[in-house]
């Protein structure tokens, strides 16, 4: 008897450390503007065990899959054109930055392609490491109104709602990851502290700047409110956000974590 609860616990063990690996994130990758809307590399991607032989770290055996898309949206978040790029089969995520680039040039050749076609500029980029709050971005619940929106720190609101609360959106990963763990309806009041802020881009497009967010949810968080941006202490060189070529890069994801990118063009 000893014996068979002793291996039910190693298979439950096994299983938790599986598990712990899973994640999901839709990001998006601007290449620029043509005349019908903004031109994007949108990646759907899903984070698993990698088996890599020889490695003593478990953090080592994270692996990445999933599909890369060539999208233009308008302002108003809808998807005027798509185009599958890549299907991307389970790789080591310390490659994420070189085949997703892969994906990302193909997208670009098509979008320089497209009439009226202005490249985007990168201007800077920094991390939030997942608070609510922060140098310049908190994340805004209405309760009453049942509306979710983000505030920068020059007063400007914008209103996450209609994508946060649409199923088929590119939000959907926080729509599906809220109601797969019970039977809740998705709103502002279910959202509050499960929503936090990852890293935060702008980009230059002709006379226009367009903001990207990146939300996450996640397990097991208890973060408290505070204004934080820890970009000095990620991989990702901040200082090569310059050039279009070289803006791939792995987002932090939370434990058992799904994320999305919004978008947004600046007031």
């Amino acid at each position: 008897m000893r014996i068979i609860t002793l291996i039910s616990v190693f298979i439950l063990i096994s299983n938790l450390s599986f598990g712990c690996f899973s994640a999901s994130q839709n990001r998006i990758f601007p290449i620029g503007e043509n005349k019908s809307g903004l031109c994007v590399l949108e990646v759907q991607m899903s984070r698993t065990e990698y088996e890599i032989d020889n490695s003593n770290s478990r953090w080592e055996n994270m692996g990445w899959f999933g599909i890369s898309y060539y999208k233009i949206y308008d302002s108003n978040y809808n998807v005027l054109y798509s185009l599958e790029i890549d299907t991307i089969k389970l790789f080591p995520q310390n490659e994420y930055d070189s085949i997703i680039n892969v994906s990302f040039i193909k997208a670009q050749k098509i979008a320089k392609k497209s009439t009226g076609f202005k490249e985007a500029t990168p201007l800077n980029l920094s991390f939030s490491d997942y608070q609510d709050t922060s140098k310049s971005t908190t994340l805004v619940f209405d309760t009453i109104q049942n509306k979710v929106g983000v505030k920068l720190n020059n007063c400007t609101y914008y209103d996450l709602t209609p994508v946060i609360l649409d199923s088929n959106s590119i939000a959907s990963i926080i729509y599906n990851y809220i109601t797969n763990f019970s039977a809740i309806e998705v709103s502002s009041t279910t959202l509050k502290r499960k929503l936090f802020i990852g890293s935060i881009r702008r980009y230059q497009i002709g006379n226009k700047k367009l903001l990207i967010i990146h939300i996450g949810s996640g397990q097991n968080l208890n973060f408290p409110s505070q204004t934080v941006d820890n970009s000095s202490n990620h991989k990702y060189n901040i200082l090569e956000f310059s050039d279009i070529n070289k803006t791939i890069f792995i987002e932090p994801v939370l434990f058992h974590g799904v994320g999305f990118d919004y978008f947004t063009w600046e007031k």
